[in-house]
């Protein structure tokens, strides 16, 4: 008896021991399955983090480029020491909070996301740093179209630079000196988004995805030597679909502006005569010439429509930026010059009911400057000389009429440069 009793107790205490054991590595097992999901679930909220922290830099730089005339201690945003802050709450487990720095040319935005750790009331982060610097790319290009460009009929597009003597002559245009890097450019996805027609276009075509360029009648767009050459259609590489453009909206440049008078400006009888501020007039039928005074700086805003029939001066070290809200802007006499001068000397900005900008069919009108109404039907019909870029709703162009793209407005600051992001970190 004693022996079977001693042989059953050595068979509990094994039940017992291996009962215990595979409890251990059961509940081994199970902390490890948790431990496993407590690493996912913080791997995903570390992963939720970023996008909450480029949520911070989009807004960030969002306001950066859209505040224009207002105040960056706007919408939400809080002046501080060193700059502006915001924070953001996406939602009950994530926020963001960003901090704004800039200057003149050069930005810095450091924005950091927050996501609820799992199984806490604490919060994982990751930080996002961006620099940015601002840049003109409204006039990157000789044309810029919304919907579609019309080029034909013996036109000629190509470019110089008015602030290189190997490409132009006393800061002017030369044929001899032609630089071959006047590119267009549409946001249509049409296939005839850019379409040329017995017309020689001296750089590259670029439309929206699935976009296309049409040419017609011996059309040639290329280089140099591929124009000169008497090569026809879009030379290999220079015709792209990937155009992606952002179109800043034109505001009112202020709510009231004085309206200038005329009178004799040196040899001219003047209808208007601008010194630097702000001029504002309703509808405007320009008779005689109107000029802006020397070294002036002058913004004019026109509330209704404007024909010119007689010249618009810019003088020596002047600048004229003109703010369209009427509907027309009209070049109606055949031999009206504006602005015989470097091209960002004359600024014309289109308000959203400016819808049409369009230039003599007779005669040779000149112009010099920079258009940018990305709501107006532009059309260049005469045999005319065109000198600077422009962007519109549309352009059209024919009669033989020439376009020349001063390179040098890349580098020029306008009203509407904004910050592009040239570098990137995390902390």
């Amino acid at each position: 008896m004693s022996f079977g009793r001693r042989r059953q107790g050595k068979v509990l205490i094994l039940c017992v021991f291996t009962a215990a054991v595979v409890g251990v590595v059961l509940v081994s097992f199970l902390q490890l399955g948790q431990s496993h999901e407590n690493y996912v679930a913080r791997s995903q909220s570390w992963n939720l983090a970023l996008p909450a922290a480029e949520a911070g830099l989009e807004e960030a730089l969002t306001h950066l480029n859209y505040a224009k005339s207002k105040s960056l201690e706007s919408n939400g945003w809080i002046k501080e020491k060193d700059g502006f802050s915001k924070k953001r709450v996406l939602n009950s487990a994530e926020y963001y909070q960003v901090k704004l720095n800039t200057d003149k040319k050069k930005a810095t935005v450091t924005s950091t996301g927050y996501v609820r750790a799992p199984l806490s009331t604490n919060y994982i982060s990751r930080t996002v740093v961006v620099t940015a610097t601002k840049t003109n790319m409204i006039y990157s290009k000789a044309m810029i179209g919304r919907k579609h460009i019309r080029a034909g009929k013996g036109t000629l597009i190509d470019a110089y630079d008015s602030t290189d003597s190997k490409y132009s002559t006393g800061g002017k245009y030369d044929a001899a000196k032609r630089k071959d890097n006047a590119d267009i450019a549409s946001s249509s996805t049409k296939k005839n988004s850019i379409s040329v027609e017995k017309t020689k276009v001296y750089g590259s075509a670029d439309t929206g995805a699935s976009g296309g360029v049409e040419f017609k009648n011996n059309a040639s767009l290329g280089d140099a030597t591929w124009v000169n050459g008497g090569k026809v259609g879009g030379q290999p590489g220079k015709v792209t679909s990937e155009f992606v453009y952002d179109y800043p909206p034109v505001e009112a440049p202020f709510t009231s502006g004085v309206p200038p008078s005329g009178g004799m400006y040196g040899k001219v009888d003047a209808q208007y005569v601008l010194t630097s501020g702000n001029w504002q007039l309703g509808t405007v039928s320009l008779k005689k010439p109107l000029v802006v005074a020397t070294n002036a700086t002058a913004v004019l805003y026109v509330t209704g429509d404007f024909k010119a029939e007689a010249n618009i001066v810019i003088s020596p070290g002047a600048t004229l930026k003109l703010y369209m809200a009427g509907h027309k802007f009209e070049v109606k006499d055949k031999d009206v010059s504006i602005n015989d001068n470097d091209p960002s000397r004359f600024q014309y900005y289109g308000l959203p009911s400016n819808k049409d900008v369009r230039f003599s069919k007779k005669g040779e009108t000149a112009m010099s400057g920079l258009i940018y109404a990305p709501n107006a039907k532009i059309k260049m019909e005469g045999e005319n000389d065109f000198y600077g870029s422009i962007v519109g709703k549309c352009i059209h162009m024919k009669h033989n009429g020439a376009f020349h793209y001063d390179d040098s407005l890349r580098s020029k600051e306008t009203d509407f440069d904004i910050y592009i992001v040239d570098g990137w970190s995390e902390d």
